[in-house]
């Protein structure tokens, strides 16, 4: 509705619970938004205190002490570094695409998240990516998760899939995420 505004709908915009326009505060305890600042960090307390667009997170993050803010920065990839790439599977395969600078600093510059999509699709997608926008980078390594040497029904792993498309991956050593 806010990107392509239908003349047959309307958009309610709700005003932040900080505003004089609130109108539900009455229902709510005293100190009820104030004591959400204090706990929520600033892209939770944006969407859900100040009623603004944003993203809301689902289930445990991993990282708990992500924050776009602090972790998310524009860069640019270093051409003469290599590329290492992480694979999910499943039927929502993911990949991140970064660099390891010096000093161990690892940077994330893309990702290609799915949903419902096969493994062979998948492989065909990475490998588009990596052939369209990547093809002057070399790739060190390409990790998967270790649930990737499980044979399917054609007795086949997601290992050997990607090595059919071109993608040669290996197994992580751990599925510990830290590590991995």
């Amino acid at each position: 509705l806010i990107e392509h505004p239908r003349e047959d709908w309307t958009l309610y915009r709700q005003p932040s619970g900080m505003s004089p326009e609130a109108e539900n505060r009455a229902n709510l305890p005293v100190g009820y938004y104030e004591d959400a600042l204090k706990d929520y960090s600033p892209e939770d307390a944006s969407v859900y205190v100040h009623a603004e667009c944003g993203r809301t997170r689902t289930g445990k993050p991993i990282y708990s002490d992500y924050n776009d803010t602090v972790h998310c920065r524009p860069f640019e990839l270093d051409p003469r570094l290599p590329l290492d790439i992480g694979i999910d599977f499943g039927r929502t395969p993911a990949a991140t695409i970064g660099q390891e600078f010096p000093g161990g600093r690892i940077q994330i510059a893309h990702e290609l998240v799915t949903q419902d999509m096969g493994l062979v699709q998948f492989a065909e997608e990475l490998s588009k990516l990596l052939a369209s926008n990547l093809r002057a980078f070399a790739v060190r390594s390409v990790t998967g998760d270790p649930s990737g040497m499980a044979r399917d029904a054609r007795d086949e792993t997601a290992f050997q899939l990607l090595a059919a498309a071109g993608i040669k991956a290996q197994p992580a050593r751990t599925n510990e995420p830290s590590i991995r």
